[in-house]
């Protein structure tokens, strides 16, 4: 993947992740992220560890939207 691509899917992702989310959407939003991670990786896009730090930052959100709602 070009570089420039992968900085915009980056971003997106980044966008998705800084999304505001109902708690009735929890469950979705974190799924759709890490589905996101899972497809980069599996094109190469993305190393293991940088697919392991992208998980990281989206359970952390993810914990923390579930704790504050």
């Amino acid at each position: 993947m070009i570089d420039e691509q992968l900085a915009i899917l980056l971003a997106d992702w980044h966008e998705q992740l800084n999304e505001i989310v109902g708690v009735n959407e929890l469950d979705g939003w974190h799924a759709a992220l890490r589905r996101t991670i899972d497809d980069l990786k599996a094109s190469g896009s993305i190393d293991a560890l940088q697919a392991h730090d992208l998980r990281e930052l989206a359970d952390a959100a993810y914990s923390h939207r579930s704790e504050e709602a």
